[in-house]
């Protein structure tokens, strides 16, 4: 496999064979479910694209399987590198601001299927780099003249990033109320 990063949709795909083997219809339909289609969309020629270029990187595998009279379909599984490779990319906080909202809540949904107890871990890590990141801004404000494009673009980012952290810790404390109700009734 090359250095080269993969793209959200070939992560999304790689989450998906995570949860079992699957054959491309059927991860079109898995794509459809749940609010999905709110955070990305992953239409059926890119989902094809993403498996086709997944395989020859060596991430997945597929093997054609026959059910009855119906054609064949081609089913698609991890290969040991391509779990190694989500997995990391599932517990890994993301980094950019604009990534919060798309790959964050893609991992979160996924991980909650995986390994439900791993998600608050991630929310902690992800509030933690949120705060890095709105710390680093600030202090670039600081530097700056106080008029001028670039201290509005970096007040956008502040105010992005604190939006972002308002939100995540509202979600923390839903995940902290529910566990403790969860213990109660228990």
């Amino acid at each position: 496999m090359t250095k080269k990063e993969l793209a959200t949709g070939e992560y999304t795909v790689l989450a998906m064979l995570r949860l079992g083997p699957k054959h491309g219809y059927e991860m079109a339909r898995f794509m459809e479910r749940d609010g999905l289609p709110d955070v990305i969309r992953l239409e059926q020629s890119l989902l094809y694209a993403n498996l086709k270029n997944l395989e020859r990187r060596g991430l997945i595998e597929g093997c054609e399987q026959r059910t009855g009279a119906h054609p064949p379909r081609r089913v698609f599984h991890l290969t040991p590198a391509g779990e190694v490779l989500v997995d990391a990319w599932l517990r890994a906080p993301s980094e950019r601001m604009r990534d919060v909202r798309l790959d964050f809540l893609l991992k979160l949904y996924f991980l909650h299927q995986i390994d439900a107890a791993a998600e608050a871990t991630l929310l902690e890590q992800q509030i933690a780099a949120c705060q890095v990141y709105r710390s680093r801004v600030v202090a670039q404000i600081a530097h700056t003249e106080p008029t001028g494009f670039q201290k509005l673009v970096l007040g956008s980012k502040a105010s992005a990033a604190i939006a972002t952290l308002s939100w995540l810790q509202e979600y923390a404390d839903e995940l902290i109320a529910t566990k403790h109700d969860i213990e109660v009734t228990a």
